[in-house]
């Protein structure tokens, strides 16, 4: 792989975070950012999931294999919270287009 992962992403950078207060709709986390890179090069590091902590703050650990109806073991790092971890299940998965999970925060 030609471009690494550091050298597309800065932590920290785009994130936004809202919601959850009474009336607001559950909470969101929404990071959009533009990258400097193929596609092809994209979609092999968002694959490998083990490897998302070393671009991604959100995540600081990350494990599971990505495909339909694996549950993924995640540990989030919100400013200002403590870490949590979460177990989505990736309900959908397009390869080089799109992954949807699921996430239940009732346990």
């Amino acid at each position: 792989m030609s471009v690494k992962p550091g050298e597309m992403f800065t932590h920290g950078a785009g994130f936004t975070f809202g919601g959850g207060a009474a009336g607001a709709g559950p909470p969101k986390i929404e990071h959009r950012i533009g990258i400097q890179a193929p596609a092809d090069v994209i979609w092999e590091i968002l694959a490998d999931i083990r490897g998302w902590p070393a671009w991604n703050p959100l995540y600081v650990q990350a494990e599971g294999d990505l495909r339909i109806g694996e549950t993924l073991a995640l540990t989030v790092a919100i400013p200002g919270e403590a870490h949590r971890a979460i177990r989505p299940v990736i309900v959908d998965w397009v390869p080089r287009d799109q992954i949807h999970w699921q996430l239940s925060m009732m346990g």
